[in-house]
Formats: structure tokens, sequence, C-alpha cells
């Protein structure tokens, strides 16, 4: 963060102080007493199960100079401020401290690779530059303002991760991000219970494109027209498509994939490859390099970084214990993911495959169908064997029945039921897809079958 007297920080929100301001400099912005440091500002936020209000003290002895606050709170020593909303001053004070100096602000958003693609700009950048990226998936009206907080003053770039659930959310934290380069990474069908339809994720994906800065860059999937129209509307903007597609500016071709890398080439003279799986993530990687190139970052030096990342947590890690290869994508999943997901299996030639599929959440209406079809997708892919978790695990194995009638098949209502008994269906060389929606918590079930329990062992 750069440092800013409390004096300055209590004009940006309109904060009413509880004494006379004493003559402190904040250098960090917190919300969580754990990770307080010294100089650092304590934003006390209600949350669903916690109050920060009642970990003002505790920031206190772990080296907060101040504390922001919506209610009364009785803590000696310890300079407060109260504000009518402390996440409403988190946004402002976030928006302020983005405009004390000149810097690349990249937001990254889509329905799919966003996190994949700002850890990706964030290994290359890293290489040459000075910046950070948005930590795990901060990518809400929290952990945006966060992540601008988070920036230093020698820093060159910061990378934003900006999501949404329903409409208007992107355009709420394009306000504060105001982007210097935007990244579109991919549109599908993601968060349609809120947003409708798949014009409605374009919209609201699309709406980063209005908040990004005069004589700034729209890095935008070439597949999708409303959104390349919408970013070429902008006349003070470059716009960069990238795909599969020959019109893109960076046109993504010759891929091959197995399950621990993807090689491909950009613009038929640029050959890339990535030590990590699945074909969609040619995509993200040319986006990537789109991104870079607008940062001068040479070719060479892209390739070179590129070649070495490696996927974060919970996103088609691969796992081999016992003989066995797990494929880990239990970190969320929506139709579009899923199905990128079960290609990454398919590309699997010499094993039994397995494929366990968790529900994918916030469909609305259209819930039922899409696991049906998600179903009919993984049994045409040739597996032996397909799993259906959760509340919609009926509409899967429909799905996957209707399409092929050899397939051996499983239902578990849970992943608890999951964790006791998968593990008797399968195989001492199986390759298993285990992919659902966060809330599951499916990657319980990958630490399961990597320490089986007496009562789950492996089939003879």
């Amino acid at each position: 963060m750069i440092p800013l007297t409390l004096d300055e920080i209590v004009e940006v929100i309109g904060g009413k102080p509880t004494a006379p301001v004493v003559p402190v400099t904040v250098t960090s912005v917190s919300i969580d007493s754990r990770t307080v440091e010294s100089g650092a500002l304590f934003l006390a936020v209600r949350g669903e199960r916690f109050d920060g209000h009642d970990f003002v003290e505790k920031a206190r002895d772990g080296g907060a100079v101040a504390a922001i606050v919506s209610k009364p709170v009785d803590v000696a020593d310890l300079p407060i401020v109260v504000v009518e909303d402390t996440l409403a001053a988190l946004a402002k004070l976030a928006s302020f401290h983005r405009d004390q100096r000149s810097l690349h602000v990249i937001g990254v958003t889509g329905s799919n690779g966003k996190t994949t693609t700002k850890s990706m700009i964030q290994h290359v950048l890293g290489q040459r530059l000075r910046g950070h990226a948005a930590v795990k998936s901060f990518n809400n009206h929290i952990g945006v303002p966060l992540t601008l907080l988070a920036s230093n003053a020698s820093d060159d770039y910061v990378v934003v991760e900006m999501g949404t659930s329903g409409p208007g959310e992107i355009t709420y934290l394009g306000t504060l991000v105001r982007p210097t380069i935007g990244v579109i990474t991919s549109i599908g069908y993601a968060h349609i219970e809120k947003l409708g339809s798949l014009d409605g994720v374009i919209q609201e994906k699309g709406s980063m494109i209005d908040h990004i800065r005069p004589g700034g860059c729209a890095i935008v999937p070439a597949d999708c027209a409303p959104i390349v129209q919408r970013a070429r509307a902008r006349t003070d903007l470059t716009v960069v498509t990238f795909g599969e597609t020959p019109e893109a500016d960076l046109t993504v071709s010759d891929i091959r994939t197995t399950i621990e890398s993807v090689r491909f080439c950009l613009n038929g003279n640029q050959e890339l490859s990535l030590g990590v799986p699945g074909r969609h993530n040619a995509g993200n990687a040319a986006a990537t390099f789109a991104v870079c190139r607008r940062l001068n970052v040479d070719p060479q030096s892209i390739a070179e970084a590129m070649s070495a990342f490696s996927m974060p947590e919970l996103r088609l890690n691969i796992v081999r214990h016992d003989g066995m290869t797990i494929i880990d994508d239990t970190y969320n999943a929506n139709p579009s993911s899923t199905s990128a997901a079960i290609d990454v299996l398919s590309s699997v030639e010499d094993a039994r495959r397995v494929c366990v599929i968790g529900d994918m959440l916030e469909l609305g209406e259209h819930a039922r169908d899409m696991h049906e079809s998600i179903g009919e997708r993984v049994a045409k892919s040739g597996v032996a064997c397909v799993v259906g978790v959760g509340q919609f695990a009926d509409a899967v194995i429909r799905g996957a029945t209707r399409a092929s009638g050899k397939l051996e098949t499983a239902i578990f209502r849970d992943t608890e039921s999951a964790c006791r008994e998968l593990p008797r269906l399968l195989e001492e060389n199986d390759t298993v897809l285990i992919k659902g929606s966060r809330r599951l918590g499916l990657d319980k079930l990958t630490r399961s079958l990597r320490v089986p329990t007496e009562a789950s062992v492996l089939k003879e």
C-alpha cells in the first residue's frame, strides 16, 4: 500500500473519529485480525459467520494503528473512525488509492479461466516487472478493493480478478478498478440463475469494457461477436482478439494436448508450451501473451516463463497416488469448465477412465437439462464409469445412460457418502476426474482417495 496518513483516510471515506485524529501513518489494510501487520488499518466487516467489531482489540494487539467501524467499540489506545458502512469505506479508499500513481491495472473477467489467466499473467510479468496479483480468488466487492490497496509505490502493475454472480456486479467493480488493460477470458453458461441467459452473461461480462480507461486495451475472445463489437465501439481503445478462429488477432492453432501439457502455435509462428493440461488453456495463454506484449515483454521471455507455469490450487491439478491418477478440478464448475475438464480426461489413452461429476450450481431453471447434457457428453467421451454427486446426480446419470448403456454408474447424494463408497468402484491404475462446484467440497474426495480408510479400499 502507498502510505497514507489517518487524516487523509478520514477525508477520503468521510468518517467521524471518536477522538482527535492522532498523526499516524497507515501502510496496509486488513479485514482479518489474524493477518494484521504493524502499521495496518483494520476495517471491521460484518460477515455471515463473524463480526469484525468483535476483533478490533485483537487487531490492535497485532499492530493495527487505527480501526474503521460502523458501530461503537470500546478499545483503548487505538484511534477509531466511525462510518455508516465499512465496506463502502473500503471501496472509497481503494478507488482513491488506485489513482494515486500511474501503473498498469489489468482487469480480468470471464465465465471460465479468470483465476488461471490472472495467475499466468502474474507469473510471466513477475519475471520482468514489479507488481502483484489478486491472491486466491479475491474477485468480489471485498477482494477487489483489497487487491488494489495491496499495490505498492514501486509496482509497475497490478492484476485484478473481477467476478460476478448477478447483474451489475462487474459494473460496480469496474468503477473501482478502471483498468488500463481489460481481459475477458471466455463467455459461457455460468451464473445464469441470476444472469438469466447467455445474453445476460455477455452483457454482464462485457460491461467491464465500458470502464477501461481511454487509451487502454481490451483483450477479448474472437468467437464472441457481441463482445468484440462492444470493444470495437470504444474507438479510444486498442482491441486485441484471440482464439482458434482465423479472424483473431492472435490465432491459436496446432493444439497438442496431454494430461500434463498443452502445446500450440500463435499466428503460425510463435510456439508456446505449457506444463499444464487443458486445450482451453491455450486460449488463456493467448490472452496472457497479449497482456505481456502490451507491457513490452518480448515473445521469447513470455514463452520461457509460460513453460514453467503451474495451475492454481484445485484447478486441473494432477495427483498421483498408488498407481492412480486423479485430476482434481474441484474449485468450481459450470457447463463450459466441466466440458473442458472432460476433454482433459479424454486425452488419457492408457488407463481406465472414471468421471465424477458434482453439482454445477447457479444454473437456475436450466440446471437439470444442463446436468443431463454433461452426462451425455461424458458418456460419449469413452469413460468406463460415471459417478454423480449431489442434488443433480440423477440427472447426470440419466444423461449418461441415455448416451451409452455400457457404462458403470453410481449416484451419491453428498460428498461424505462419495468419500466412503467411491473407492470400492475404482481399480488400481484408474485415471479419475473429480469436478464440481466449490460448495460441495469435492476436494475432500481427492484427499480421501489419497489417504484411504480401512473401510474404503480399492477393490482388488
